[in-house]
């Protein structure tokens, strides 16, 4: 079958490649074999090539991306000579907007330290060295830094540094290696030219855990001097301690390193270690930042499983105290800005608490990506796309804001490309439920019911019997006229809620494709009384544009101040 469409899309390629029109049918068909022979370097070049003279560079290098992060999975192995030389070309500026260059040298990406501790859970301790690392050279006027989770796309990888460069679009790199017994570090390090593997400096330091701040310091100021800057290389103070108790900042690291899981498990894991290192140091503001950034994960129902009004308002109150702590805190702005969003629907203080945090830090994607959520929720589209797009920019290898992207899309009623992007995700991530999620109610909204419900069904059938996904299946087979096996899956959803947190939104959609819309709309206004944390969604969503039409569901969103 590969080959027939291989050959069929050369010929008809030829004969097109005029007009542009049939030149986007072409992409399209290349793009139909490259999901069928994912691997194939010359599949994926055409592809590239095909996307490109149809006017969709973005979507040609975003696909390279993709391509390359297939091949490190399954294969262990870079872009063929002749798709990185493609992929290079398509990062120039166009003729006339400049001339192409190589990546700026005050551009650097620090990849993870490698932990070298016996103990494989001090590698808490590495990774946040790393961040640490990141955090502080972004303060430095004039250098760009690329964002921790595209450096951690190489984690673990034997990737050649020119080719990290090309894919980060950094001139430098710095790694190295961490290892820690008892309180003794021992930290190696050094800086690399990514254009051609040239060491340009390293150092090896032994400290202790109390002096991690000073050695955060000491290091981040050598690789601002042995970077090519222009001028004085003398810095002001880069690190900025969020504590003077080492045994807090140790705590805070784990707490971090569960939280970043993103896992209902990871952050109760995280929630301890906060609250540990906040027994050590009451005034650790970064600390209380991370504990709010679990507790309010824990009540949105896209991540965590607990009710919304038991894990916000501790989520809303720990924020609020970490920015009577420390009011530039751009974490604290940040989570307290989600609360207002999910929470107390006061959208308005959400939209200005998310722009505060970036402000205060604007290379931190994930509060673009947050911003851009809200703005889908409120109708903005061509605002939120903007948004997100920026956060792709800032931080191009992280997988996960393809599944942001991909809502973003789907809320725009770009579903074609909703779903390019989404599948990219799960295929790169089959573990990810919110991929799996978003997808089905692309092909959904588009009216591909059969193609939505196999995709919840294979979902199901990977990541388990989860509410979300039994909620979607049964609404799907609803839709095609299958009640009775929607009814079962009714049933088993609602007797799941007697042992766990299952929203009452999950059950309102089922009963609507049902043609029930009265008890549709009992569970959406339990959903409205437990301040579900997914209502904020319904009022843009194409999953619920059926159910606008009733006035009941009108006046509930007007009850929650959305358009």
């Amino acid at each position: 079958m590969v080959g027939v469409i291989h050959r069929a899309v050369e010929e008809f390629e030829g004969i097109v490649a005029p007009d542009l029109d049939l030149r986007e049918d072409a992409a399209r068909w290349w793009g139909r074999l490259a999901a069928e022979d994912p691997l194939d370097g010359r599949v994926a070049l055409r592809y590239m090539e095909a996307l490109s003279a149809a006017g969709d560079r973005t979507g040609a290098l975003r696909f390279a991306r993709i391509h390359e992060a297939r091949l490190r999975e399954e294969l262990d192995t870079g872009l063929d000579a002749e798709v990185a030389a493609v992929a290079g070309r398509l990062r120039e500026p166009a003729a006339g907007r400049g001339t192409a260059t190589a990546a700026p040298a005050a551009s650097v990406a620090v990849l993870p330290f490698v932990n070298l501790t016996p103990d494989r859970e001090n590698e808490y301790f590495s990774d946040e060295m790393t961040e640490a690392l990141t955090d502080a050279l972004t303060r430095v006027p004039g250098v760009r830094v690329a964002a921790r989770t595209s450096a951690f796309a190489f984690k673990d990888k034997n990737v050649d540094a020119r080719e990290i460069g090309t894919a980060l679009r950094v001139g430098a790199l710095v790694d190295g290696s961490v290892r820690k017994v008892g309180d003794r570090i021992r930290l190696a390090v050094r800086l690399i030219d990514a254009r051609d593997a040239y060491q340009l400096w390293s150092q090896t330091y032994d400290r202790t855990v109390a002096d991690v701040f000073a050695l955060q310091e000491e290091l981040s100021q050598a690789i601002v001097r042995a970077l090519p800057l222009p001028g004085s290389a003398a810095s002001p103070p880069l690190v900025r301690p969020g504590t003077g108790v080492p045994e807090a900042y140790t705590l805070y690291l784990r707490g971090r390193y569960f939280a970043l899981k993103r896992t209902a498990e990871g952050l109760r894991v995280g929630i301890e270690y906060f609250e540990q290192a906040i027994e050590r140091d009451p005034e650790y503001a970064l600390a209380r930042a991370g504990l709010a950034e679990c507790h309010a994960l824990l009540g949105f129902e896209e991540f965590g499983d607990l009710p919304p009004q038991d894990a916000m308002p501790r989520a809303r109150a720990t924020a609020l105290r970490a920015l009577e702590l420390d009011p530039l805190l751009a974490e604290a702005h940040h989570w307290r800005a989600v609360v207002a969003f999910l929470f107390d629907w006061d959208f308005e203080a959400a939209e200005a608490g998310l722009r505060r945090a970036i402000e205060l830090k604007p290379t931190a994607s994930l509060a673009h990506v947050w911003l851009a959520v809200l703005l889908c929720a409120l109708g903005r589209f061509e605002e939120a796309t903007r948004r997100m797009l920026h956060a792709e920019e800032l931080d191009p290898m992280n997988l996960s804001l393809q599944t942001v992207v991909g809502l973003v899309h789907y809320f725009s009623g770009r579903f074609d490309e909703a779903r390019r992007r989404l599948l990219a995700a799960r295929d790169m991530d089959p573990e990810r439920v919110r991929a799996v999620t978003w997808l089905s109610k692309a092909y959904a909204a588009a009216g591909r019911h059969a193609e939505a419900l196999r995709t919840a069904e294979a979902g199901i059938a990977r990541l388990g019997r989860l509410p979300p996904l039994l909620s979607i299946e049964a609404a799907l087979l609803a839709a095609l006229g299958r009640r009775a096996e929607a009814r079962r899956l009714l049933q088993e959803l609602s007797e799941s809620a007697s042992s766990r947190y299952v929203a009452p939104s999950l059950l309102a959609r089922p009963h609507w494709s049902l043609g029930e819309p009265d008890a549709a709309m009992g569970y959406l206004e339990q959903a409205y009384q437990a301040r579900s944390a997914v209502l904020p969604f319904c009022a843009m969503e194409p999953w619920w544009t059926d159910c606008r039409a009733d006035p009941r569901f009108r006046d509930l969103l007007a009850r929650m101040g959305l358009p």
